[in-house]
């Protein structure tokens, strides 16, 4: 089951992304269960491929905010994730029934 604070400080998170373009980049805050933390989906310069790593929403929240918008911020923030171990389990939706058309729109990242 999701957390209910995790999906608001996600939702935040990705509000964050979009107002400094990291978005485009394929940055991506998802919800976990356990409420302080948040999933963050990035493509790994390092390791070629999109990772999930999950992150202490209030420690990133910190660092983000004074430097969100200095030159080198993001490739400082890819190679903090990167020594991090990818997440065990992809952070997965559990309260729609996905059967339903609005449900599946609902998911799709555009």
């Amino acid at each position: 089951m999701i957390a209910g604070k995790s999906h608001l400080i996600a939702s935040e998170m990705n509000d964050i992304f979009a107002r400094i373009g990291w978005h485009r980049a394929g940055f991506t805050a998802m919800a976990t269960d356990r409420h302080h933390l948040v999933g963050i989906q990035y493509r790994s310069p390092k390791y070629g491929k999109v990772r999930i790593v999950n992150c202490d929403a209030l420690g990133l929240t910190k660092w983000l905010k004074p430097r969100a918008g200095k030159p080198g911020c993001r490739a400082e923030f890819e190679t903090l994730l990167d020594r991090k171990g990818s997440a065990d389990d992809t952070p997965v939706q559990q309260m729609l029934d996905l059967s339903e058309p609005l449900a599946r729109r609902a998911m799709r990242p555009s």
